[in-house]
């Protein structure tokens, strides 16, 4: 007999991942003295080169007082550096020092071996697969559609969360 899938269960799985992955990001992060937001700049650096702070804000979808701290933080550890924007005196390019470009290629080797470890064993085809799917759900939860979806679970909390409220015991009631 086969057994199918529901989406629901599908889901419960892809969240399951992403809490695994995120548990383990937490972990190694902390492991090197970073926090997994502080690891997300120097890797936008490893891979796109110096930037400016708004850029760099911009780029990671945080407010530019946020990466003022994640960068203060990194500069202060020795991992990234403000210097002047050439072209733009009121501007200062963030890039990684040598301590930064050091850890960001462990970072490159450490990711390569846990994708050795998390795929081994699967043929070409199936990574493929994988791949090819989870590109269409993060398609979809890139997409304006998901955006809606999300609002409209929140309207639907706002009304079930009003009927809960209702038939809540108040705090002095359930006091006595």
């Amino acid at each position: 007999m086969v057994h199918k899938v529901t989406r629901r269960q599908a889901l419960e799985r892809l969240l399951e991942v992403a809490t695994l992955l995120g548990e383990g990001m937490e972990a190694d992060a902390a492991g090197r003295g970073l926090s997994v937001a502080r690891v997300e700049v120097l890797w936008v650096l490893q891979h796109r080169g110096p930037l400016r702070q708004c850029d760099l804000a911009d780029f990671l979808r945080v407010s530019p007082r946020n990466i003022t701290g994640l960068v203060d933080g990194l500069e202060a550890s020795g991992f990234a550096a403000r210097h002047p924007h050439p072209s733009d005196r009121r501007a200062f390019l963030v890039s990684l020092t040598d301590t930064g470009r050091a850890l960001t290629e462990a970072l490159v080797a450490d990711q390569d071996d846990f994708a050795s470890f998390l795929f081994e064993g699967m043929r070409d085809a199936q990574l493929d697969e994988l791949s090819g799917l989870m590109g269409e759900v993060v398609g979809r939860l890139r997409s304006p559609d998901y955006a809606e979806v999300r609002a409209g679970a929140l309207q639907r909390w706002s009304t079930r969360q009003a009927a809960i409220d209702e038939h809540r015991p108040t705090e002095k009631a359930a006091a006595r």
